[in-house]
């Protein structure tokens, strides 16, 4: 009789115990959606984590007279985040960061190109190693030539993290 109330207690117990441990120092994230990217997620610290990334781009279209239009661009950018507060899985942050890039391209499209971000994220552990993560927030952009510069409050693209360790 002991057996059959301990036995469902221990089951259920069990995956709630295994979700409040703490995710490994390093882990490889992508970004889905918008400009991917693929980057590391180091945490530095228990509030700190560091996220360099880099994300490749390239486009080839027709135009209706028959010529092609071509543009490759890279970017590397770095983040700082800070963890402000986590509620069983739920993570919550705030971070700086920027990247550099380039662009290239048909027809003269050329040039450098560097943001500057503050963002607010929350990062959700799923299962075992594995988290998502999305983030709001404010990015200037400066580019040379016919990029121009921008300033926007911005969604940035969900993102799924594995820890190796």
């Amino acid at each position: 009789m002991r057996l059959a109330l301990v036995a469902p207690v221990i089951v259920l117990a069990t995956p709630l115990l295994a979700q409040q441990r703490e995710l490994g120092t390093l882990g490889l994230n992508l970004r889905v959606g918008g400009s991917p990217a693929v980057g590391v997620t180091w945490r530095a610290s228990p509030a700190v984590v560091v996220r360099p990334a880099v994300s490749f781009a390239w486009n080839k279209t027709e135009t209706p007279l028959g010529g092609t239009n071509e543009t490759t661009q890279y970017t590397v950018n770095l983040d700082v985040l800070c963890r402000t507060a986590s509620w069983n899985r739920l993570i919550s942050y705030l971070g700086a960061g920027g990247g550099v890039g380039n662009i290239s391209g048909s027809g003269g499209l050329a040039g450098k190109i560097w943001a500057a971000r503050a963002l607010a994220g929350a990062q959700l552990n799923v299962v075992d190693r594995v988290a998502v993560f999305g983030e709001l927030g404010f990015e200037y952009v400066h580019g040379e030539g016919f990029q121009g510069k921008r300033a926007a409050l911005q969604t940035f693209p969900i993102g799924i993290v594995v820890f190796f360790k």
